[in-house]
């Protein structure tokens, strides 16, 4: 690999922003894969994803350090964490396929495109000063470049939780998302071969993903349906099965650490079974 630059693992001039609460319930009502030609079980909302993306990217961090991350780049890492998708709040979200199978017009189009969303997102939901606003964009620019750290380890959180999206629809029996899978297998993680911590990562007993299942091993693993939920308090054990592709199931575990306190998890683990498992869950059937 190239030697890099010697700025590469400064973090992009971005700080913890104030995050009102119109743009939190923005986040919660835009939702991913709106254009992909399967509807999904569980449609996901931007703000789901983001939350995952943070811890995703904290455990990351530290296969790319050889030492401690430095405070500025923890902090860096959870700001673009919070905000590389704040521009669907103006747009629709993309699938990943979609934007990689553009020309490299389309795809300097596209950045553009972005990066004008990025800045009313600034402006109207962050309501950032100028000087916030410059940072803010400057942190936006440097995510598209790929071209610190950073940028790249928000990039391979960004991916893997889809790829954990993915996987759970499969799971669910959305057999219509194995297309996605195929693309994330044989196209997009090998993007990530010139980062410099991938190699290291993809091996991680937890990561898994030097050899990813094939179609009849993905299609052959226990089915997940609303029945097997027994409640909110089994949840943690209703959904794991030792079987499970080792990324598959770490995701499943960042997802209920992150909202197993939440008053319904299930409407940020299962929103497709939300009502279902509410309704059950809130008023069980009495026993005769």
């Amino acid at each position: 690999m190239a030697e890099q630059d010697p700025n590469y693992r400064m973090s992009p001039e971005l700080s913890g922003f104030a995050q009102p609460p119109r743009y939190v319930n923005g986040l919660s009502e835009m939702f991913r894969w709106e254009s992909y030609p399967t509807p999904m079980v569980h449609r996901f909302s931007v703000f789901a994803h983001r939350e995952r993306t943070k811890p995703i990217a904290g455990n990351i961090i530290y296969f790319a350090t050889n030492d401690v991350p430095t405070l500025p780049e923890l902090v860096a890492l959870d700001s673009l964490s919070n905000h590389h998708d704040d521009h669907e709040l103006i747009d629709t979200d993309k699938p990943s396929n979609e934007k990689e199978d553009m020309s490299p017009a389309e795809k300097e189009q596209e950045a553009l495109q972005e990066l004008a969303s990025f800045e009313l997102v600034g402006r109207n939901y962050l309501r950032l000063d100028e000087e916030g606003l410059q940072k803010y964009m400057n942190a936006m620019k440097a995510y598209q470049r790929k071209d610190t750290l950073v940028a790249q380890i928000v990039d391979v959180a960004d991916k893997l939780d889809a790829l954990g999206e993915v996987m759970n629809e499969i799971r669910c029996g959305n057999l219509g998302f194995i297309d996605a899978y195929i693309f994330y297998r044989d196209r997009k993680l090998k993007n990530f071969e010139k980062y410099p911590f991938w190699d290291k990562l993809k091996k991680d007993p937890a990561v898994m993903l030097d050899t990813m299942p094939t179609i009849d091993e993905l299609v052959a693993i226990p089915r997940l349906s609303a029945s097997d939920l027994i409640s909110r308090e089994s949840i943690k054990w209703d959904i794991y099965n030792p079987s499970l592709p080792a990324w598959y199931r770490s995701w499943l575990g960042i997802s209920y650490d992150l909202f197993k306190d939440e008053p319904q998890p299930e409407f940020h683990m299962f929103p497709g079974w939300k009502n279902e498992l509410r309704l059950r869950w809130n008023y069980p059937a009495k026993q005769s």
